[in-house]
């Protein structure tokens, strides 16, 4: 997919929310904003909010023929993660997460997954490392409905294996928010390649939510992932994800899911395995925002 595709497919689907209402909760990081992309908002002073997400994507490598990489290779990379974060103070917050995560692909064949070459099968499983995160919300009005923060984050190996990587990398974040969107920018260096990603990539998302009724929201993301390393990198990622978030009883707790497809992987066929995906968490966070 090229890159005036994507620019494409990001102002496509921004134009469906001008109308819409803006509703936010706990992401994967515990951090408040739609699933994956965080918005500008900070949580008030010591209050605490976080989630349990299962997250499947759908990602491309190379097959192995002579000294020649085929993009050919795709698979099912699936993580469990949970995540929270804490108000310090009225624009500042932190966060961390944790996950488990595991890849497949049945095809048997020899090829190159995130820089590491694997023989025979593709399967790996294992904790990712322990993410930790600051925000700071910078600029935004009285109704915390528009804002920027940045965000900087590190991610620690804590056991070795190819997962988690060996050695401790960075994350740079740009979150923006206006009534009914949201628009992050993210630079990453993962400090050494692991078997999912490569080391150097960045990410430009754009997301929105729509308030069907108090207590049903409908959340859009559409997030471009590119990496920068080696003549053997992935090609571009573009997952648009529809779903649902579910608030309960106080409007504390949510529960919400969704599914998730890899455009990029779409506009080629499917060779090898579907280019669907899903994600399904539950969530709290504080009452503040909830009934906001």
């Amino acid at each position: 997919m090229t890159c005036r595709q994507i620019v494409l497919v990001i102002v496509a689907a921004s134009a469906t929310c001008l109308h819409a209402q803006q509703t936010y909760g706990p992401t994967v990081t515990g951090s408040l904003g739609l699933i994956t992309l965080r918005s500008a908002q900070t949580l008030p002073a010591a209050t605490v909010s976080g989630g349990m997400y299962f997250n499947m994507y759908d990602r491309e490598g190379y097959t192995q023929r002579g000294q020649n990489a085929d993009r050919s290779l795709s698979y099912d990379a699936n993580m469990w993660t949970l995540g929270a974060s804490f108000g310090l103070k009225e624009q500042v917050e932190i966060d961390t997460s944790l996950s488990f995560e595991s890849l497949y692909d049945a095809s048997e064949r020899a090829g190159v997954i995130g820089g590491r070459y694997f023989q025979d099968s593709f399967s790996a499983s294992g904790w990712g490392p322990l993410e930790v995160g600051a925000k700071w919300r910078l600029l935004s009005d009285e109704s915390f409905r528009r804002g920027v923060a940045v965000e900087t984050r590190m991610t620690i190996p804590i056991s070795h294996n190819v997962i988690a990587g060996a050695s401790v990398g960075y994350e740079l974040r740009v979150d923006a928010m206006q009534p009914n969107w949201i628009l992050n920018l993210a630079y990453r260096d993962r400090g050494d390649s692991n078997i999912a990603a490569n080391r150097r990539e960045a990410t430009i998302g754009i997301g929105f939510a729509h308030s069907l009724n108090e207590r049903l929201d409908v959340l859009t993301e559409v997030v471009a992932e590119r990496a920068f390393e080696g003549n053997r990198r992935p090609p571009t990622a573009l997952d648009v994800t529809v779903g649902t978030r579910y608030w309960l009883g106080s409007g504390r707790w949510s529960v919400g899911g969704g599914v998730r497809v890899n455009a990029a992987m779409a506009t080629h066929g499917f060779r090898n395995s579907s280019p669907v995906g899903a994600v399904v968490g539950v969530s709290v966070s504080p009452t503040f925002f909830a009934t906001q």
